[in-house]
C-alpha cells in the first residue's frame, strides 16, 4: 500500500538557497516529443524575479502619479496604451527569469547564451515567450526533489 504525503517540507525555508532552483521550458520538440531546445528559468522567489517585479509597480505608480487622467481602457487608444505596458513588463520579466537555454544553434554552431539574441527569439517567436511566462506560474516546476 502506498503512503500518500499529507504535509509540505518546510525545510526550504532554512535553505538560503531556495530561489535559485531552475525549470526547463522545452519549445522545440522532435518527432519523438523529445525536447530539441528551450531555455532554462528561475521562478517567482528568486531575487531576480522579485527585484525586477518591484521595479515594475514603482514605475508603474510613478507614471500613474505623473498622468492628468487615468487610462480610458474603453477607448481603441487607452485599451492599446495598456496593452503595451502589459506586453512590455511581461517582456521583461520572461527575460529576466531566462538564465540559459538548451539545444540552439546557428549553422551547425551552438550559441551562448545571450540576452540579447533572448530579446529577438521573443520578438520573431511570442509563443516562446508565452511558454517561459505559462511555467513561471507552476510553482512545482521550482521545488527542490
Amino acid at each position: 500500500m502506498t503512503q500518500v504525503t499529507t504535509t509540505s517540507d518546510l525545510s526550504f525555508l532554512d535553505d538560503s538557497d531556495s530561489g535559485s532552483v531552475t525549470a526547463r521550458v522545452p519549445v522545440v520538440n522532435n518527432e519523438d516529443g523529445e525536447d530539441v531546445s528551450g531555455f532554462i528559468i528561475i521562478g517567482k522567489d528568486s531575487k531576480e524575479f522579485q527585484e525586477l517585479n518591484a521595479q515594475l509597480r514603482i514605475e508603474g505608480l510613478q507614471k500613474s502619479a505623473k498622468r492628468k487622467t487615468m487610462i480610458d481602457a474603453s477607448t481603441d487608444e487607452g485599451a492599446k496604451t495598456l496593452h503595451r505596458a502589459i506586453s512590455s513588463s511581461e517582456t521583461r520579466l520572461a527575460l529576466c527569469v531566462v538564465t540559459g537555454w538548451f539545444g540552439f544553434s546557428n549553422k551547425g554552431e551552438e550559441v551562448p547564451f545571450n540576452k540579447e539574441l533572448l530579446a529577438k527569439m521573443f520578438a520573431k517567436k511570442p509563443t516562446w515567450q508565452a511558454k517561459v511566462l505559462a511555467a513561471l506560474e507552476v510553482d512545482s516546476n521550482f521545488t527542490k526533489s
